[in-house]
């Protein structure tokens, strides 16, 4: 496997900690940075309108490396990351981001390992809120994007990326989807069991939500919630199709679609966003 790299990190440093490191690690790792790179994108545009010192809260930050990404743009960031059910060594390679990093310190990182419930301290002062891959992890969609967007000053907006599971592909376990989450866990038993020695797969598959566009807007409507549905990240995701890494993790399918570049990217493009493998929620308080 190919020793990832970040401009903000140190490849000395990064490359030290590889040689002596697990498969597993390394495999976390490899993932976050690239996921790392590919949220930089997708965001880009959201970071760049914030006001220097601007407060961005991210939930669910991983391994910390894009809250110091955000954060030496001069912002100031609160991460929330509880190292839930299936992320049990998220500490550990926070300590290898924190050793590696050589990025600006111009703005201000606080990461709280806990839980996001309410952000009851930060209501009305975030100038930005967003997740990343997150909402696929809490029992209740709704609720939650409800709640992070409460810590929203008037008028600002957040963002919420997940996968959506209108769309018959599950990419945490490289898999095709069958309807629903019941029938797929039906007749995708045995390799939802053997997906990773590491952790409890059964327990990170029940931790599993399944949202889909449809769940999802039906209940920011019923809570009150101004929101869009976008097709911008699901484009964004196109350029993964040259990552080494990603191919790797996606298996077949992730190959088959690079096999395929053109019609996925026009996919992604021009068919409806309801069937899109990617939501890209925008809310407004």
């Amino acid at each position: 496997m190919e020793i990832p790299s970040h401009a903000l990190l140190d490849s000395d440093v990064v490359a030290a900690w590889w040689s002596k490191s697990t498969d597993q690690l390394r495999s976390n790792f490899a993932a976050y940075v690239e996921d790392t790179k590919l949220a930089e994108r997708i965001f880009d545009a959201n970071f760049q309108s914030l006001p220097d010192g601007g407060l961005v809260v991210e939930i669910g930050s991983g391994i910390g490396l894009l809250s110091r990404v955000i954060a030496s743009r001069g912002l100031h960031v609160v991460g929330y990351e509880p190292s839930a059910v299936g992320f049990e060594t998220m500490t550990d390679l926070m300590q290898i981001v924190e050793a590696a990093w050589v990025g600006p310190d111009r703005g201000e990182l606080e990461i709280r390992e806990k839980p996001f419930v309410d952000g009851a301290d930060l209501v009305g002062q975030a100038d930005f809120v967003f997740a990343f891959n997150v909402v696929e992890h809490v029992a209740n969609p709704g609720n939650f994007v409800a709640s992070a967007t409460s810590v929203l000053r008037s008028g600002r907006s957040g963002r919420f990326v997940f996968p959506n599971y209108s769309f018959p592909y599950e990419g945490h376990f490289a898999m095709p989807t069958l309807i629903n989450k019941r029938l797929t866990s039906i007749v995708m038993s045995r390799k939802i069991k053997k997906a990773n020695e590491d952790f409890d797969s059964l327990a990170f598959w029940d931790d599993l939500s399944w949202p889909t566009c449809r769940s999802i807007r039906r209940s920011l409507e019923e809570l009150g919630i101004e929101h869009e549905l976008r097709r911008d990240a699901a484009c964004s995701y196109s350029s993964r199709l040259d990552e080494s890494q990603f191919l790797t993790r996606g298996g077949g399918l992730a190959r088959l679609a690079r096999a395929l570049r053109p019609l996925v990217v026009g996919y992604m493009e021009k068919m409806p966003i309801r069937t899109l493998p990617v939501i890209d929620l925008r809310t407004r308080n």
